[in-house]
């Protein structure tokens, strides 16, 4: 009774022909996502979880980005429309916006949404020094499951010209983000071309790290 109550509340107002604020989406796509996760059917108001995606406001566009993440998971039809959007986050000088984006990528794994990304992640990860170890680590992800849908996009020669470069960085979450890429790489392409990244993290920065342990946390050393 209350689900239905709230949903019929939540209709009214999606209904209404006065502009929406941005709150008040907000709100409403907040209440619907819960709705979902209890196990309710929800088919109504989606788009507005994509109107929240373009607000210059951080808590619309987070309401937005993690709507889609979970409502659009079974169909992902709706993202297509969204592409431009989305990619503009990944171009953002936000560091926000380019995680939100890059998570959205990841979890919905659309192979139309990862083939627009293939190009802009490659780059993030060409030109990392700029970028903080948060983005690349999100980065790295998107390219392994970039991979899988677009199999000629590998470049051997310039990613592990870039892995090697990241890795002395010493960042153990890059680490083990670098570690889950080359192992789904190898089990893709094999190790050509990737012999002298495999023995540096192998041989120089693994045991370094683990002997030292440089300011990981005790949880992550089993890692």
């Amino acid at each position: 009774k209350c689900v239905d109550k709230e949903l019929d509340k939540v209709r009214k107002k999606l209904s209404t022909k006065n502009a929406l604020t941005g709150y008040e989406k907000k709100k409403c796509i907040w209440k619907l996502l819960y709705i979902h996760i209890l196990g309710y059917k929800i088919d109504f108001g989606l788009n507005y979880s994509c109107d929240l995606i373009t607000s210059l406001k951080y808590s619309e566009k987070m309401a937005g980005y993690i709507a889609m993440s979970i409502l659009f998971k079974d169909n992902n039809a709706d993202v297509e429309v969204m592409i431009n959007s989305i990619k503009n986050d990944l171009f953002h000088k936000n560091a926000f916006s380019q995680s939100m984006a890059l998570t959205l990528a990841c979890n919905l794994d659309s192979p139309v949404l990862l083939d627009s990304f293939a190009d802009p992640v490659f780059d993030i990860i060409d030109n990392f020094r700029e970028r903080s170890p948060y983005i690349l680590k999100k980065a790295l992800v998107t390219l392994g499951k970039i991979f899988k849908v677009k199999k000629d996009f590998h470049d051997s020669k310039r990613l592990a010209r870039s892995l090697i470069k990241m890795i002395e960085i010493q960042n153990f979450e890059l680490l083990i983000s670098i570690s889950e890429l080359l192992f789904s790489i190898i089990n893709m392409y094999g190790t050509k071309g990737y012999e002298d990244v495999i023995l540096k993290l192998l041989n120089e920065t693994v045991p370094c790290f683990i002997e030292k342990q440089r300011n990981i946390p005790e949880d992550y050393i089993y890692y």
